[in-house]
């Protein structure tokens, strides 16, 4: 019988201490599995849960909703945002952001960015963070839900927030990962107005509490064809 998934406020927490866990030994890989395993099955639950309620509500007006968009986050191009439980729901709308009305569209870059961060992720760059993350597609609606991570618009030092007029790459150590990753993606470094780039510009990459470089936004993390063979 499955087991109730937690209630918990720090779902980033537990992640990334999972995903500290040594894996030297069968044994320690084992635990750290398992353990992993275990977050992602209850951040799913919940996740699943509370989205499915915010889905089910979209047409309610704003009083009678349970959980209600959260109107002070930034960007435009994850949609309508909620934030509840220590979870950040984006639901993809096409009415908001570069996607001129196209559903499809915003719910694909939603299938995007969960596809390029887990790319990111397997690249494994020791001391890159992710959030913990899933995709809801429930009565013809696409959700992403995601560990609220411990970043803000203060935090910032690469990639870009506001679709490319403002590029940083203010962090050296944070960029020679960032390079690092590049290298096994196969992705070229190039130059957004006067900044050298590793990824698409967008992506940004914080400094976090203690230090930790986290790293979001992945809808553009590759090209949106593949290069000729010549090209490579």
């Amino acid at each position: 019988m499955e087991q109730p998934y937690r209630e918990t406020g720090n779902w980033n927490e537990l992640f990334q201490s999972a995903l500290d866990l040594p894996e030297d030994t069968p044994d320690q890989c084992y635990r750290k599995w398992e353990r992993m395993t275990t977050v992602n099955r209850d951040f799913k639950a919940a996740a699943v849960t509370y989205g499915k309620t915010i889905i089910s509500e979209y047409f309610l007006d704003l009083k009678h909703k349970s959980i209600k968009p959260n109107e002070n986050l930034g960007g435009s191009a994850g949609g309508m945002k909620f934030v509840w439980r220590g979870i950040l729901f984006k639901l993809a709308d096409g009415s908001r952001g570069p996607y001129l009305g196209n559903d499809e569209a915003a719910a694909k870059g939603a299938g995007h960015d969960l596809r390029g961060a887990t790319h990111y992720l397997d690249a494994r760059i020791r001391g890159l963070r992710y959030a913990l993350q899933c995709l809801i597609d429930y009565k013809g609606f696409r959700m992403t839900a995601q560990a609220v991570l411990p970043v803000s618009s203060e935090t910032l030092r690469y990639g870009s927030s506001d679709a490319g007029r403002t590029v940083h790459n203010d962090s050296e150590n944070l960029a020679k990962k960032l390079k690092a990753v590049a290298k096994k993606l196969n992705l070229r470094t190039h130059w957004v107005n006067d900044k050298e780039m590793y990824s698409a510009c967008d992506i940004e990459g914080h400094v976090g509490e203690g230090g930790s470089h986290y790293l979001l936004d992945f809808a553009r993390s590759f090209p949106p064809e593949s290069p000729k063979k010549s090209e490579r």
